[in-house]
């Protein structure tokens, strides 16, 4: 994926941006502790972070939803920059909003309560990643969903393997096609396995599909659907395969192959 590529031949380099983000994601309660310049400073790591992902991984719009969510973390500072360095743009967007009419007062009693209740989401966090990382043990009574959380996405147990997918098809005249593909069938490892998917949402559903039963169904109505409508040599017949490469640095290539489910059109249209 774009630098990806370039990246993984660098393993100190690796380390060093794997300790930097551990030390971003520590220091991420200060979004709601600092203000101004310092503030801002952090939000834009965490942007810089995000945006790299783009260019390094294949996570769909992940990082782009994560850069907007930082929006209300810029604090005013940067925008009252902005409106002096853009007057004939943002400034002019500002200058065309009505005109307050007073200033909005807080009462002192609701001002009181709005940072007591921060102050407790603030700590409810700290605590729930706290029982994450296994620093204090989950008050009794903590739901499982809470007690089981884990910081363990990537690390220290990474995917010890390369997966993608593939949905082998009889045709009526006895040909085999690739039904998720629409080409032959090749159940070798691609170049670049990013690209066996459509795209980001064809990679989640088919990774959900390999467990879901109803799911395996649907795929494949909709895969039999697809080719008959537009063929004449109808599919009878498909199959979901995932195939996975270990990973093995010092051991041969090799492509283990798991069939995981198997349809009649005729039963599924």
């Amino acid at each position: 994926m774009l630098l990806g590529d370039v990246l993984a031949g660098h393993a100190t380099l690796l380390t060093l941006a794997d300790w930097g983000w551990v030390a971003l994601l520590v220091a991420s309660p200060l979004l709601v502790a600092l203000t101004g310049y310092p503030r801002a400073a952090l939000a834009a790591a965490f942007a810089s972070v995000h945006l790299g992902m783009v260019l390094t991984l294949s996570l769909g719009i992940f990082p782009l939803v994560s850069v907007t969510a930082l929006v209300p973390f810029v604090p005013p500072v940067v925008w009252n920059r902005l409106q002096r360095r853009a007057p004939t743009g943002l400034g002019a967007l500002v200058a065309s909003l009505p005109e307050r009419r007073g200033t909005l007062r807080v009462p002192d009693g609701l001002r009181s309560v709005t940072r007591g209740v921060a102050t407790v989401c603030l700590v409810a966090l700290l605590l729930v990643n706290a029982v994450g990382l296994g620093l204090v043990a989950p008050p009794a009574g903590t739901p499982d969903a809470v007690a089981d959380r884990s910081w363990d996405m990537f690390a220290p147990s990474p995917p010890l393997g390369t997966w993608w997918y593939a949905a082998p098809a009889t045709l009526a005249s006895g040909e085999r096609v690739d039904a998720l593909s629409r080409e032959s069938v090749d159940l070798s490892r691609p170049s670049d396995a990013a690209s066996a998917y459509s795209n980001e949402r064809w990679r989640k559903f088919l990774d959900d599909a390999r467990r879901e039963p109803a799911l395996q169904r649907s795929l494949a109505a909709h895969l039999c659907w697809r080719w008959n409508r537009t063929h004449g040599d109808r599919m009878v017949r498909v199959r979901l395969v995932q195939l996975r490469e270990p990973t093995d640095l010092d051991g041969p290539e090799t492509v283990e192959r798991e069939q995981f489910a198997a349809f009649d059109c005729a039963a599924v249209s």
